[in-house]
């Protein structure tokens, strides 16, 4: 049901970080190649199973409310097993199934699906990583194909054979694109760029040792006296999360107009963004 590869715990590399994201539990584990990504769900048993079937049948044929069918089937379940009931039927008929804890996660900066095999992710706590891989495992070409789908219409978009390369916005103002195997592709693919909740400011980029204060000042000084600046850099550098906390310094008496051809600056707390 899960999807996910089992890690023992205190198996091969230690833990370097453990967090919680919904019910389930996240840790970066330091392995020999690297980082893993490792994700534990709530495991469920044969009876939580059982009760899965039946109720997504129900969901399928009379389109019974997704809290009513938790609040009838954990009757017949124990408190473990309807927490991993509640779990996966959210998670599958309101969420994302395998990529759920994915799109969840705020620490998760950039995540990735090219063909069948783990996800792979950069991480916002260890980016000089780059791309790393998870223990969640896309199994076939057809479930891609699934994956690729239920991410992009439950973001609000729609993706056909016939309109097979997409890329929208999700209300939290994350891009998603997604391409369907066929005449473009050999496998179907999935990216996703998640932007902070809160945008970077130049205060919290000195604190988190990206910056000094004496640059800070600089870029701050020198956006205000509208110089013209340049900031270049690879993909996933940073340029977008620096533009975005010069411009949150400028006046709130200041109209700023950006220009985009697929936005990514989040201004809303400026008064004056165009």
């Amino acid at each position: 049901m899960s999807g996910v590869e089992k890690t023992e715990e205190g198996g091969e590399g230690r833990v370097v970080v453990e967090y919680m994201v919904g019910d389930a539990v996240i840790r970066l584990r330091q392995i020999k190649d690297g980082l893993l990504y490792e994700v534990e769900e709530p495991e469920p048993d044969e009876r939580v199973k059982k009760a899965l079937d039946e109720a997504f049948k129900e969901y399928v044929k009379k389109g019974v409310d997704v809290e009513k069918l938790i609040e009838k089937f954990s009757k017949k379940l124990s408190d473990e097993e309807g927490y991993a009931f509640r779990y996966y039927l959210t998670r599958e008929l309101k969420g994302f199934s395998k990529l759920h804890v994915f799109m969840l996660d705020e620490n998760i900066e950039d995540f990735t699906i090219t063909m069948p095999g783990p996800v792979r992710l950069i991480h916002r706590l260890a980016p000089h990583y780059e791309w790393i891989n998870s223990n969640v495992v896309i199994e076939s070409d057809e479930e891609l194909d699934r994956l690729v789908r239920l991410v992009i219409e439950r973001s609000g978009g729609s993706i056909t054979p016939a309109n097979p390369v997409v890329e929208i916005l999700t209300p939290n103002f994350d891009r998603v694109a997604g391409v369907l195997r066929g005449e473009v592709s050999l496998h179907s693919s999935l990216t996703v760029r998640k932007f902070p909740r809160k945008p970077y400011t130049l205060p919290r980029l000195i604190r988190m040792g990206t910056l000094s204060s004496e640059i800070a000042a600089f870029l701050w000084l020198a956006a205000e006296l509208k110089s013209n600046l340049i900031i270049a850099g690879l993909t996933g550098s940073g340029k977008t999360s620096l533009l975005n906390a010069i411009l949150l310094q400028l006046p709130k008496n200041f109209k700023i107009v950006t220009i985009e051809e697929h936005p990514e600056i989040n201004l809303r707390d400026h008064p004056g963004w165009m």
